[in-house]
């Protein structure tokens, strides 16, 4: 799961929103092509792994001093028990500012 295209229409958002008066609302689309280090996955056994994908929403608050996130993603296990296995944890979820295609800028928002 990347971040990437999350960043990208953050920085977007907060560069043509001006004076806001709603909330902006934000969709991205997750897939693990969007990640710059590309790779097999695989599991503990050497086997291939699912790749991971998802869904995110995001809602900036009228005064853009809040933003809110919904994220569903599929093939990673969040909390490190839903799986056995441990290479499908999720381990720093993140959203990096934005980039050109093919290179990674810092990381704007752990959680």
């Amino acid at each position: 799961m990347s971040a990437r295209l999350w960043s990208t229409l953050l920085g977007a958002a907060f560069l043509f929103a001006g004076n806001a008066n709603a909330e902006i609302i934000f969709s991205a689309t997750l897939t693990h092509d969007q990640e710059t280090v590309q790779g097999v996955l695989t599991t503990s056994t050497g086997d291939p792994r699912p790749q991971s994908f998802g869904q995110a929403t995001f809602v900036l608050n009228d005064a853009q001093t809040a933003l809110a996130m919904n994220v569903t993603v599929f093939n990673i296990d969040v909390t490190g028990t839903q799986t056995a296995d441990p290479f499908d944890n999720l381990v720093a979820a993140h959203i990096h500012a934005p980039a050109p295609p093919g290179s990674n800028a810092g990381v704007r928002w752990g959680f």
